[in-house]
């Protein structure tokens, strides 16, 4: 069996199975250390307790004509975006990023201003959302990619508040969204085809920046777990399919109505044929998507900033979603979500 033959989702599984027997064996001596594993593989990060702290680390690999394209894609941007994809799984838990370690592999024709203007972009992105870069490495590579490592954390003596999971979902629990859904595909999309740009170029910009200049919920994830929310995920390839990951997580099911699912009007306009699979398979928004009682989502509701949008509800169908449109037809997109052995950016 080769790689393009199994899902993303399956092989992590499979890796899991080697990995957790050696986790059991070699857990005791780092927990003499003062650190303790309480979540590995199998979320948007790991979860460590230490004495004064919970700790989580996470990683996100960005490479060359898979995730990115530098014919249309700024250094500085990319830059950003490469810390903002794992800021974003460090907001889905809940915490707060804290130290950061980069790793690049490296073309030798690259422009060395090009690396310099990358850090300025990662830079910024931490300033502005949290962390500081401490290290890493840098080695030649046929294919220019880049991998970052957070680490975040969550202060314990916040008693109200734990460590946010997809593994919490329970049935009859509203499922909700902040901010809008759609924009960053829709932005690649009018990247491939520059001539959509015409249809409205003002909105055009604005979807483009959406994919190459994302901003991560971090301030808003940690504000989720004093509400009471207690599951939560990015949402980074794609609505349903990171929907899917939840309910397998948690054993269960979902509802989502189409009409409820916050997108930019414009969606509709400048695709009339493809603005549903753009808005429920579109990856990169880096939303979060989460779910709690009627009471806890009007704590969120009044108190963020960002728009929570209600789109459905968790059911106790196991491993089931359904997306439901207006006229109460279950319908199916025609693209099943970002995997990371069967997409490519083009």
């Amino acid at each position: 069996m080769l790689v393009s033959q199994i899902s993303e989702f399956e092989l992590i599984n499979r890796i899991q199975e080697i990995v957790s027997p050696q986790n059991e064996s070699s857990r005791q001596p780092i927990k003499n250390l003062g650190h303790d594993l309480i979540l590995s593989i199998g979320d948007d990060a790991a979860v460590f307790d230490s004495s004064i702290t919970t700790n989580i680390m996470t990683a996100d690999a960005l490479v060359e004509n898979i995730h990115f394209n530098l014919e249309w894609t700024s250094f500085r941007d990319l830059g950003w975006k490469s810390i903002v994809a794992s800021q974003s799984d460090v907001a889905s838990m809940g915490c707060i990023p804290t130290f950061a370690i980069i790793t690049l592999g490296l073309r030798p024709d690259l422009p060395v201003d090009g690396i310099i203007q990358l850090y300025e972009g990662m830079s910024l992105a931490c300033q502005e959302t949290g962390g500081t870069i401490i290290g890493g490495d840098i080695v030649a590579s046929e294919t220019f990619f880049i991998s970052v490592t957070i680490k975040g954390t969550l202060a314990k003596d916040k008693k109200e508040t734990q460590i946010l999971s997809r593994k919490n979902l329970l049935p009859g629990e509203l499922l909700c969204v902040t901010g809008i859904l759609g924009s960053s595909s829709a932005g690649l999309e009018i990247l491939k085809n520059p001539a959509l740009r015409k249809l409205n170029s003002t909105m055009a910009e604005k979807m483009i920046k959406s994919h190459v200049h994302p901003f991560p919920r971090v301030s808003e994830g940690a504000k989720l777990t004093t509400f009471g929310v207690k599951s939560a995920m990015d949402i980074s390839d794609g609505l349903i399919t990171d929907l899917k990951k939840m309910c397998l997580s948690s054993k269960v099911g979902a509802t989502i109505f189409l009409d409820q699912i916050p997108i930019n009007p414009y969606l509709r306009t400048l695709f009339p044929n493809k603005w549903i699979e753009l808005a429920v398979n579109g990856g990169e928004d880096y939303e979060l998507l989460f779910s709690g009682n009627e009471k806890v989502i009007s704590q969120a509701q009044k108190n963020l900033t960002t728009q929570v949008s209600i789109i459905g509800e968790v059911t106790s169908e196991q491993n089931r979603v359904n997306l439901i449109d207006s006229t109460g037809e279950t319908i199916n997109p025609t693209s099943t979500g970002w995997d990371h052995f069967k997409s490519k950016e083009g």
